[in-house]
């Protein structure tokens, strides 16, 4: 059983005119750096949390010759998120109402501290995260990689776009995040807390700051390539799910209106310069990609094609959604006909009975009656789409 000590330091809340925050340090074998990150940060704050995940360096010394700062020692090596969700808790026991966490690897400069408290002035609510520059010289190519990867998702994840989803170097509003429910521990933690606050209304903002990149031969990182990645790449699966068959209708139910929907149609298919068969196309696509059965990468797949194809991603989106759950049970239904038709064969399938489509027999029905579904359903709505499209605009012409 994981076992912490904990050690209070000084409280000292600062001056009036700051917001009550305090410094959490997250820290695994960064001995090599963790005092002069501890240093730099005492002179932007005397309220300093450092998290000790169990190491096996000198980092414990380090932190023990502080007297004044708040230290928490776990026994072994738990995870870079169940370090900072312990020194959250920690924060919210001691009635900080910020939290700005910080890696103790040295890349972050604890001197920009002050551009995440002029931002809080603007924004009390939010979520800041530090954004790096990633053009900056020194920036290793995967780091670059991974992190236009993780934007990526995170932007599937919520519509929304980060120009940094990986940054250690965050403020959090401790009230805001005190209940959420997050069951990561690890480097995924800080992707599945910014999702999880997003859905639950919690604002996001970006706060320019700077990053070192030290030479390959001093940097330190504990970063575990396979498996954290495959942490990383199941949450996202995940959180997309979620996403696509909870977040997003939801969100669709509480924000839908006939005007907001007559506006979002007019836009999409009003953009200057596009061909009839330009929109036809992309209501097919989306329309294809809303019944093939990849469940969950659905809208991921249908906008990846969009863009490949230069298509209109806005109509690719809108006609995407015919794939909302309150329709998917009728499209499972009308796949698993149609694949009946195609192979003679009759599968022992209802509305209400979707687990028999764990046999192999009917599962082949419904893929290809999925698939066969999907390439009418498309040419259908392409030809309905260009009629109307053409009819509308000879209207108009002749108005």
């Amino acid at each position: 059983m994981q076992e912490t000590t904990v050690h209070e330091g000084t409280s000292l809340k600062g001056n009036a005119e700051q917001p009550n925050f305090c410094i959490v340090i997250p820290t695994y074998n960064n001995d090599k750096t963790l005092r002069d990150v501890i240093v730099r940060c005492l002179t932007e704050t005397k309220n300093i949390i450092v998290v000790n995940d169990g190491s096996t360096d000198g980092t414990k010394d380090i932190i023990d010759s502080f007297p004044d700062i708040h230290k928490i020692h776990f026994d072994k090596n738990s995870g870079k998120g169940k370090a900072l969700s312990k020194g959250f808790e920690y924060a919210i026991q001691q009635n900080f109402d910020y939290a700005l966490s910080i890696d103790s690897d040295g890349q972050h400069y604890p001197e920009d501290t002050v551009h995440f408290l002029e931002a809080v002035a603007r924004s009390p609510e939010s979520i800041l995260i530090g954004a790096r520059n990633l053009k900056e010289s020194g920036q290793p190519d995967k780091n670059s990689f991974a992190n236009k990867l993780s934007n990526f998702w995170f932007k599937i994840e919520t519509g929304m776009e980060l120009a940094d989803t990986q940054s250690g170097f965050r403020l959090y509003p401790l009230k805001k995040i005190r209940d959420l429910k997050i069951n990561t521990r690890h480097y995924d933690y800080e992707l599945e807390i910014l999702v999880k606050s997003y859905w639950n209304r919690v604002q996001i903002e970006s706060v320019p700051v700077r990053v070192y990149y030290p030479p390959d031969s001093e940097r330190v990182t504990h970063f575990k390539p396979v498996k954290d990645f495959l942490r990383i790449s199941l949450l996202n699966v995940k959180l997309v799910f979620l996403a696509l068959f909870w977040y997003r209708p939801l969100f669709f139910i509480n924000n839908f209106s006939i005007a907001k929907l007559r506006r979002s149609i007019h836009n999409a298919f009003n953009i200057p310069g596009e061909s009839a068969v330009h929109k036809s196309n992309s209501v097919a696509l989306g329309i294809f990609f809303g019944i093939i059965p990849i469940w969950g990468y659905q809208l991921v797949t249908a906008i990846l094609f969009a863009y490949l194809l230069k298509l209109n991603k806005a109509i690719v989106i809108l006609t995407a959604q015919i794939s909302l759950p309150p329709m998917i049970p009728f499209i499972i239904y009308l796949s698993i006909k149609t694949g009946e038709l195609i192979t003679g064969n009759k599968a022992d399938f209802s509305l209400f009975r979707l687990s028999d489509l764990d046999a192999i027999k009917e599962l082949t029905i419904y893929v290809s009656g999925a698939f066969v579904l999907a390439i009418i359903a498309s040419i259908i709505s392409w030809i309905l789409s260009y009629s109307v499209i053409v009819y509308l605009k000879s209207r108009k012409a002749s108005a």
